[in-house]
């Protein structure tokens, strides 16, 4: 059982590398050739069930990386948004991204309920987890190559009692909150964090709960767990698009697409932490 994948490692690299060195490295191995013999490593598919389940990700992949490019081109642009670009811009570039991560999810849907029939529920799951990680690797990467790299927080970079005087700071630091909006900015963003919390967990810890091995599970419960991970992923999507909405109409549109980018770089280290993690 291979509980501690190579993607894992790979996470937890990440989290410990500053170099533009490593990153690149990172980026490189997660396409082309080098991503298949990724997920050879990280997945323990039956000899007896390869000739089924290669044909079926060779598809994936050629369907799904042009989603995963357009979400990644998608995250180059919020990155860079700052005062100077205008609401339509910065519009356009957030509701592409919620666009284009509802079309990964569609694809991942698809692939997945093509590999539990095909194949059984167990692989599929296996093949969702690898998936899922691996994205989130990747759309991080495009955040850490640029400048909002130093604005990266996790709760465990400080101490619990300083925790949300830190988280605040940094994100006032970045999204560059007037005085006359901050009110009004805190009181969406305190909803927001409840229902977050909600939805998946303090600091988005509850994704754990998705990272365990998928051969302790029946072919049943499997599928039913990679549908509860789509389910919470399509959530956690519109949720963001809600209260970026709600910024937009109550605050402005730039400042609400800049707490899109910094939250969304936010969840995705949260939520790498918490898979890295779990037991």
């Amino acid at each position: 059982m291979k509980r501690i994948s190579i993607i894992v490692w790979l996470c937890t690299v990440a989290f410990m590398s500053n170099g533009q060195h490593m990153q690149g490295t990172l980026v490189a191995s997660l396409s082309g050739v080098d991503r298949i013999e990724l997920v050879k490593t990280s997945m323990e598919i039956p000899s007896w069930e390869e000739k089924t389940f290669w044909p079926i990700y060779e598809a994936y992949m050629a369907e799904g990386e042009k989603t995963a490019s357009s979400i990644n081109r998608s995250l180059a642009d919020l990155s860079t948004i700052n005062t100077s670009v205008g609401d339509a811009e910065a519009l356009q570039y957030v509701q592409n991204l919620f666009a284009f991560r509802a079309e990964k999810l569609t694809v991942f849907k698809k692939y997945y309920q093509e590999m539990g029939s095909e194949l059984n529920g167990v692989i599929a799951l296996q093949f969702l987890q690898t998936e899922t990680l691996l994205q989130m690797m990747e759309e991080s990467q495009v955040y850490d190559q640029s400048s909002l790299r130093k604005f990266r927080f996790h709760p465990k970079a400080v101490k619990a009692a300083n925790f949300q005087n830190a988280k605040r700071n940094m994100m006032t630091n970045f999204i560059g909150i007037p005085e006359d909006k901050k009110e009004i900015f805190w009181t969406i963003y305190g909803r927001y964090m409840e229902d977050c919390d909600a939805m998946l967990g303090e600091n988005y810890d509850m994704v754990a709960q998705f990272a365990g091995p998928a051969d302790e599970y029946t072919p049943a419960l499997a599928k039913r767990l990679g549908l509860n991970i789509i389910n919470v992923l399509e959530r956690e999507n519109k949720l963001k698009e809600k209260y970026f909405n709600e910024l937009v109409r109550d605050t402005d549109t730039t400042l609400a697409a800049r707490f899109i980018a910094w939250e969304d770089y936010y969840s995705l280290v949260c939520k790498m932490h918490a898979w890295a993690d779990a037991p």
